[in-house]
């Protein structure tokens, strides 16, 4: 019975100390995350405004491949209208995408807006062209 008991209280111990071990060690990573946020890191708000039209020019692309046309042009035009559009140099978008790709918690919460902006986009397409067809019949 003693035996056990401090089997039990080693064990609990061994637990308590692997979980302070764990959260200093994610405490830690954020914290490297944030010295290593690059100088002129894109903000959040304008990196999805940016994915979004990152997104709809590949949707594009991706419709002139299937055409069999040559996308070579068409995504280096793209592109640059983008870093025009949105003040950004080609090296500051990488740096940031990447940055926010090593961080995946805010990643996965940037791709979630560009995604439901994505979805609204879809939607407000399909509504104008459902009224496009019933406005044709008439």
């Amino acid at each position: 019975m003693i035996k056990n008991s401090k089997l039990q209280q080693l064990s609990k111990i061994f637990f308590i100390f692997y979980f302070c071990f764990f959260i200093s060690s994610c405490t830690n990573s954020i914290s490297i995350d944030e010295e290593s946020k690059p100088k002129n890191l894109i903000s959040i708000e304008k990196m999805i405004d940016i994915l979004i039209d990152v997104q709809l020019i590949e949707a594009s692309l991706i419709k002139k491949r299937g055409k069999n046309e040559d996308t070579d042009f068409y995504s280096h035009y793209y592109y640059n209208n983008i870093f025009e559009k949105f003040n950004i140099t080609k090296d500051q978008y990488d740096l940031s995408l990447e940055y926010y790709k090593n961080n995946i918690e805010v990643f996965e919460k940037i791709y979630q807006k560009v995604n439901d902006s994505l979805l609204i986009i879809k939607k407000e397409i399909l509504d104008n062209k459902d009224t496009l067809k019933i406005s044709s019949k008439n």
